[in-house]
C-alpha cells in the first residue's frame, strides 16, 4: 500500500467522531480516489466547527441559560413611544440646526470684517500665530494640550480648532493665509456649540478655497507610508450639496481609438471624480460616444455609441449603487472606433429631456481629446473606398 493509501484510510477511519451529543457518520467512498479524498477532509472540517461549537462556544449550556432564564411580559403603548422617538428626533435635528446656523452667522460675519478691515496678512503661512493657525498636518503646529477623550475615541483638543489645507492648494497663497486667519474666530463658536449641546462631536466649516477648519483640533489620518491623506472639501457630496443644489448630470466620453492609453485613463479619473461628488439628490448618466469604422485592409468593425447605465433612455438617481455601477462600468470600457461626438451629444440632449430629472440645473461634461479622427489604425488605406455606411445587409 502507498503512502497515500495509508493517508487515506487514516481519513476514512477518522470519519466517525463523537462530539458533544452528535455523533456524524457519512457513507464511505473507495479509497484513493479524488471524491473520496475530498469528501473526507470536507468531513473532518464539519467535525472541528461541531467541535468548537460544544467546547469552544458551549452552544448547549448557552441554550440552556436561555431556556431557564425568568422572562417578564411589559405592555408598552405604541401610540406614547412614537410621540417619544419624535420628541427625541425634533430636538436632536433642532439642536444641530442652531449649531450650524451660529457657525454660518459667525463665518459671514468673520468673512465681512476681514473685507471691511482690509488687513494686511503675514507673507508666509508659518508666519500666522499659533493661536488663528494650527495645522493637522504639521506636527509642530498641532495643539499642544492634545489628549485622548473617550467621547472621541482618540487624541483631540477641546480648547482649538485645526486646519486641513489640500495637497493642491499651495500653503503661502494670499487666499489661503486670509482663509486660515478669518476662520480663526469661528473656534469660540466651535466651543460654545460643545457646550451648548452635550450629544454634538465633529464640527467642520469648508471654505471655498479648499481649506477645512474642525473642532475639536487632532492630527489628521496617515496611510500605510506615514502620509497624511488628502481631503478636500469642495469635492465632497455635502459641499456641493450645500453650494450647488439638485443637478442633472451627463458625462459624455469620446471612447475613440485615439483616445486609447493616458488619454483615456485620464477620461475614467475624471468620470469618476464628477460622479463621486454627486448625492442621491442629483440625476446622472454616462454616454460613451464611438462610431463603426473600415480598417485599411477593408474589415468592417462595429462601435456604437451607447450609455452605460441600466436604464438606457433616462437619467438614474445618483445613489450609492447607481454611483458604483456608473464607475465600474465606465473603467470596463476599451477605447475603438471613429468619433461620433455629434452622437454624443444628441443622445445626452435626449436624456436630458426625459422624464427622470430634477428639472434644476442641467450640466454636460464632455471629455476627449478634441480630435475629431479615427487614429491611424482605422483609417482606409490607398485605393480603398466604400459607399455604404457599414456591411449590407
Amino acid at each position: 500500500m502507498t503512502t497515500s493509501h495509508y493517508i487515506c484510510l487514516w481519513l476514512v477511519l477518522s470519519s466517525q467522531t463523537l462530539v458533544g451529543d452528535h455523533q456524524v457518520w457519512y457513507q464511505k467512498i473507495e479509497d484513493g480516489t479524488l471524491a473520496g479524498d475530498v469528501q473526507n477532509w470536507a468531513m473532518l472540517i464539519q467535525n472541528y466547527i461541531l467541535q468548537l461549537a460544544s467546547e469552544g462556544i458551549k452552544r448547549e449550556y448557552t441554550q440552556s441559560l436561555f431556556d431557564t432564564a425568568n422572562y417578564t411580559f411589559e405592555e408598552k403603548d405604541g401610540d406614547v413611544l412614537v410621540r417619544q422617538v419624535k420628541e427625541s428626533l425634533g430636538n436632536y435635528f433642532r439642536s444641530k440646526r442652531i449649531a450650524a446656523r451660529r457657525i454660518a452667522d459667525r463665518a459671514v460675519d468673520a468673512y465681512d470684517r476681514m473685507l471691511l478691515a482690509n488687513m494686511t496678512v503675514p507673507p508666509r503661512l508659518t508666519k500666522v500665530n499659533l493661536e488663528m493657525y494650527r495645522d493637522t498636518d504639521i506636527p509642530s503646529r498641532l495643539p499642544t494640550d492634545l489628549g485622548f477623550s473617550p467621547y472621541f475615541k482618540q487624541t483631540v483638543s477641546l480648547t482649538s480648532s485645526a486646519v486641513k489645507i489640500p495637497d493642491e492648494v499651495p500653503r503661502d497663497d494670499p487666499a489661503t493665509i486670509n482663509t486660515v486667519v478669518w476662520t480663526s474666530q469661528i473656534n469660540d463658536v466651535f466651543k460654545l456649540n460643545a457646550v451648548e449641546d452635550e450629544q454634538i462631536r465633529w464640527q467642520y466649516f469648508g471654505s471655498n478655497v479648499g481649506l477645512t477648519r474642525m473642532y475639536p483640533g487632532r492630527e489628521w489620518d496617515t496611510n500605510f507610508a506615514g502620509f497624511y491623506n488628502d481631503y478636500d472639501p469642495r469635492v465632497r457630496p455635502w459641499y456641493i450639496a450645500a453650494t450647488g443644489g439638485p443637478k442633472d448630470v451627463i458625462i459624455i466620453l469620446d471612447c475613440s481609438l485615439s483616445m486609447r492609453g493616458e488619454k483615456f485613463t485620464i477620461a475614467q479619473g475624471v468620470a469618476k471624480t464628477v460622479i463621486n461628488t454627486l448625492t442621491k439628490q442629483d440625476y446622472v448618466n454616462v454616454v460613451c460616444a464611438r462610431a463603426s469604422h473600415w480598417d485599411e485592409v477593408g474589415k468592417w468593425h462595429y462601435f456604437s455609441t451607447k450609455v452605460l447605465s441600466c436604464q438606457q433612455e433616462r437619467l438614474v438617481p445618483a445613489t450609492v449603487a447607481h454611483r458604483k455601477d456608473l464607475i465600474e462600468k465606465t473603467f470596463k470600457l476599451v477605447p475603438g472606433g471613429t468619433s461620433e461626438l455629434e452622437r454624443g451629444i444628441e443622445v445626452a440632449f435626449d436624456l436630458l429631456n426625459g422624464k427622470a430629472k430634477t428639472g434644476c440645473q442641467s450640466v454636460i461634461v464632455f471629455v476627449t481629446d478634441g480630435k475629431d479622427t479615427d487614429g491611424e489604425e482605422v483609417r482606409c488605406g490607398p485605393g480603398l473606398s466604400h459607399v455604404s455606411p457599414g456591411p449590407s445587409s
